[in-house]
């Protein structure tokens, strides 16, 4: 059997997935699987699964400066294409 985490250790693990879901929904789509095969065993974790989540968040921690940004659109960059909705001219104009 399989040691499972100390009820203070398993809060850890779960804060730790819970905050690896937000960021992989939000703007870190390539933790994607790797969290939610962490986070199937948030019910029972063991001290396996708290080392795979150490090494997710080490990889976090080295790709720091990866992720999706979301910027508000100004300008359109091809006036009236498909009704952008930011366009004075919606439908394509050929």
């Amino acid at each position: 059997m399989r040691n499972q985490l100390a009820e203070g250790a398993a809060w850890g693990y779960k804060g730790a997935v819970e905050s690896l879901m937000y960021l992989s929904n939000c703007t870190r789509p390539d933790l994607c699987h790797a969290t939610n095969t962490l986070a199937r065993h948030m019910a029972a974790p063991t001290e396996e699964h708290w080392a795979a989540a150490k090494g997710v968040l080490r990889y976090l921690a080295g790709t720091a400066g990866l992720g999706i940004t979301y910027r508000k659109q100004v300008e359109c960059t091809e006036s009236g294409v498909w009704g952008c909705g930011l366009c004075r001219v919606s439908g394509y104009q050929a």
